[in-house]
């Protein structure tokens, strides 16, 4: 695909559309087997925290894609990508851990999160 076809508003929307299904994907099993399954609000430390991240780099970019103003200190594209990578490394980081069975919902962060970071990364880019 691409990319060069996509505007700096349909990136951000992916952006914040990946860190939703990571959202998501926190409350579906990470690791499991024969029946038992651990989520991923179960299996993280602190995992209210990544909730967090991955809400508020959500709003960040919708704001953004939608022209909303922020407080002029605020850089939503850029705190939104921060935001992002950090759950993508987490994700990456517990996906190579490979303790138990990954289940769906560890797949789909890892998944959604790298392509969430690509997308924050190239619309990052577009305002320069």
């Amino acid at each position: 695909m691409n990319t060069g076809s996509l505007t700096r508003e349909h990136k951000l929307l992916v952006a914040a559309g990946a860190n939703v299904l990571f959202v998501i994907s926190l409350f579906i099993d990470w690791y499991g087997s024969g029946g038992f399954g651990i989520s991923g609000m179960d299996a993280l430390p602190s995992a209210w925290i990544f909730l967090i991240f991955g809400i508020a780099a959500a709003i960040l970019f919708v704001a953004e894609a939608f022209n909303f103003e922020l407080p002029p200190p605020i850089n939503p594209v850029l705190w939104g990508t921060y935001l992002t990578s950090v759950l993508a490394i987490i994700s990456i980081a517990w996906f190579l851990e490979g303790g138990g069975g990954r289940e769906f919902g560890l797949i789909l962060a890892f998944i959604v999160t790298i392509i969430g970071t690509i997308a924050a990364v190239l619309a990052a880019r577009d305002r320069a």
